[in-house]
C-alpha cells in the first residue's frame, strides 16, 4: 500500500506540470486503489472490534455504532482530501460538515442508550 501510494505520489508530481486534470486523475485512481485495499483489511479490524466487544460483553448496538463512526470518518477524511486535491475547498468544507453530521446522527442511539441507563440510575 505505501509503494502504491509512494509511486503514485512520485508520477503526480511528473504528469502535473503537463496535464493537470490527467493528474487528478491518477490521484482518484490510486486513492480508489488503496481505499479498496484498505476495505480487505477493515474486515479484519471489524471482526477483531467484535470479538473485544464480545468478551468486554458490550451491547452489539455499541460495537456497531463505533464502526459505523470509523466508517464516516474514513470516507469524509478521503472525500474532503479529493475535493482540496480538487482546488474544490468550499465541497471540502462541505464535505467534513456532512460528515460531522452524519457521525452525530449514527451516535444518536447510543446517546438515547446511555440518558436511558443514567435515568434508571436515578
Amino acid at each position: 500500500m505505501l509503494a502504491v501510494s509512494a509511486v503514485g505520489s512520485a508520477l503526480y508530481l511528473v504528469i502535473k506540470r503537463d496535464s493537470r486534470d490527467t493528474a487528478l486523475m491518477l490521484t482518484l485512481s490510486v486513492a480508489v486503489f488503496i481505499f479498496t485495499l484498505g476495505l480487505n483489511m477493515a474486515g479484519s479490524v471489524a471482526r477483531y472490534i467484535g470479538k473485544l466487544g464480545e468478551s468486554a460483553r458490550l451491547p452489539d448496538a455499541a460495537i456497531t455504532v463505533v464502526l459505523k463512526e470509523i466508517g464516516v470518518s474514513v470516507l469524509t477524511r478521503l472525500s474532503s482530501d479529493i475535493c482540496r486535491e480538487a482546488g474544490q475547498l468550499s465541497a471540502a468544507s462541505g464535505a467534513e460538515f456532512v460528515g460531522a453530521v452524519a457521525a452525530v446522527y449514527i451516535a444518536l442511539p447510543l446517546f438515547e442508550t446511555v440518558i436511558t441507563t443514567i435515568e434508571s440510575l436515578i
